[in-house]
């Protein structure tokens, strides 16, 4: 299929945005399109790299990429089709469609909130998470979702109080859509898109569907390896579109008007719902250097797309791709800067202090500092290695580098430098080439009076139906056991009564007389799960 560029960038722009492209598209490698929609013209788009390194198939504008997330603005956009009919309610009660969630909660739980994530929903895959479930690696549904998401009584916040993103909003919203017309969700999705013109995007419902001119994703392990995508959950991702249909879909919203959709659900579509988020209907509001900026990332693995829209300057910048070795986030915001900011440098952050300080040891430096209170960095020799532990990521392996400098193995660029503030207390400052350098402080507490071995027990979670012992070792030093599909994590008391699982506060809690009666389990998508000490444990 020819280009549909209608009017060239300047020559110095399609060089320089063609350098950004290829940069990290090795021969032989997958990779993914590009395009750039401006004043309603097509203006760039470029395809590369392989959608599939077995056959040697090339990536073209009909090979179809899984763009995740970004498949929100369609889900909410349906939904809003919806409302605007008078089908559906934006303060309508999710409950009056799905009467199994939360029947004992009074709050409503609104199709608006879930739309912008104000509803309190936890995350279907950080609960399937907790109970050691690889999400990707599973057969789940939607229906499974909803038989999840019906066993939790409780909600990450009061709903419309605030934001946090969670995919089960998304799921939700496009099960309810299926009772509102009553087809599947697929089903009614199909002729939405037949409507507007996007003859090659669908959503993933059946697992045994043969998805046409797939983009096959691959990680970039020192080698290229794929895997498959097992389950059919869909709504808040798993469409799978071409950058044509997308292009399609841009142009649209620029002109405001379609055959398919309403000029007002257009519009509307657009803007965020209340002042409690800049979320809209499946796309993110923020400012981008100087500019108004509308946008949404997607990832599934190795899959990961990205729209920005600047509607003052009528530009839009699409980036998919099947290639785990770059992010379309940043590569998208490389072309931004390319066409609406050419005087502006990209911002080239400290990447380390700028002179080395005294030696120290792993000894002096191991324990556990903090920045706003909350957010750790915790130094911990383990297994005659030293290891770096954060919230919501996995431990990382650190090394000496020089006088008061460390690095992350791995990755030697992530540095840790060690310094004493002017009360004496020791400091770590983390560099990265991509972030402004920031510190965080080490706190020590009196733990000589501490009955560590009162908390050691076992802990239930029936809305998850998860057991966990906490075991005390030694010292500060615990191993917290999951007994469904077992599996042990070394911990330490960051400070009195919080625990870390999996990089995230477990939190004891106590009643009046001062024993341990529950823990409180938090990460960025789940919020206050309970698990009740066992009695005579």
């Amino acid at each position: 299929m020819p280009p549909l560029v209608a009017q060239p960038l300047t020559q110095q722009q399609t060089k320089a945005i063609d350098q950004l492209v290829m940069a990290d598209i090795p021969d032989g490698a997958p990779g993914g399109g590009v395009a750039i929609i401006r004043d309603g013209k097509v203006v760039y788009e470029k395809y590369a790299g392989l959608a599939d390194l077995e056959e040697q198939r090339p990536i073209t504008a009909t090979t179809r990429f899984n763009i995740a997330s970004c498949a929100k603005q369609f889900t909410s956009v349906r939904a809003l089709q919806l409302i605007d009919e008078g089908k559906l309610g934006l303060e309508d009660d999710i409950r009056e469609y799905l009467p199994q969630l939360y029947p004992t909660l009074e709050t409503p739980i609104t199709i608006h909130q879930l739309i912008n994530h104000t509803s309190g929903l936890r995350d279907m895959n950080s609960l399937w998470s907790i109970k050691g479930f690889t999400w990707w690696k599973e057969p789940f549904t939607n229906s499974d979702v909803i038989d999840l998401l019906s066993k939790q009584r409780d909600l990450n916040f009061t709903p419309g109080s605030k934001k946090i993103y969670s995919n089960s909003n998304y799921v939700v919203l496009a099960e309810i859509i299926a009772k509102v017309t009553g087809k599947s969700f697929k089903e009614d999705m199909d002729l939405f898109f037949q409507k507007l013109n996007m003859p090659t995007t669908n959503f993933r419902a059946d697992a045994a569907a043969t998805i046409p001119e797939l983009a096959v994703p691959y990680f970039n392990f020192d080698t290229w390896k794929t895997y498959k995508l097992v389950p059919t959950i869909h709504g808040d991702g798993a469409l799978f579109s071409t950058l044509r249909d997308q292009i399609t879909w841009e142009l649209t919203v620029q002109a405001g008007q379609s055959a398919g959709i309403s000029q007002k659900v257009l519009r509307v579509s657009q803007f965020p719902l209340d002042t409690v988020t800049d979320y809209a209907y499946g796309i993110e509001n923020e400012q981008y250097r100087d500019k108004h900026m509308r946008y949404h990332e997607g990832s599934t693995g190795a899959w990961k797309a990205t729209t920005l829209r600047f509607p003052e300057d009528k530009l839009a910048i699409l980036v998919l791709n099947n290639s785990g070795k770059f992010f379309t986030s940043s590569l998208a915001r490389q072309i931004a800067d390319e066409i609406l900011f050419p005087q502006v440098e990209a911002a080239r952050f400290p990447t380390g202090p700028e002179t080395i300080g005294p030696q120290i040891t792993e000894e002096e430096v191991a324990g556990t500092y903090f920045i706003n209170g909350t957010y750790f960095y915790r130094f911990v020799a383990r297994d005659g290695s030293f290891f770096l532990e954060r919230p919501n990521r996995n431990p990382v392996a650190i090394e000496w580098e020089a006088g008061n400098v460390f690095h992350e193995i791995n990755d030697p660029a992530f540095k840790q430098v060690f310094t004493r503030n002017e009360e004496g207390t020791l400091e770590v400052t983390a560099y990265y080439p991509s972030h402004d350098p920031y510190t965080l402080t080490r706190i020590d507490h009196d733990w000589s009076a501490y009955d560590f071995a009162a908390l050691a027990s076992t802990y239930y979670n029936d809305e998850l139906d998860v057991t966990i012992e906490v075991k005390h070792d030694n010292g500060r030093d615990f191993t917290i056991t999951r007994k469904e599909r077992e599996k042990h994590w070394a911990a330490t008391m960051n400070n009195p009564d919080l625990l870390s699982w999996k990089g995230n506060p477990l939190t004891f809690i106590r009643d009046d007389s001062g024993a341990v009666v529950a823990l409180s389990y938090s990460n960025d998508r789940v919020k206050h799960l309970r698990f009740v000490r066992k009695e005579g444990k």
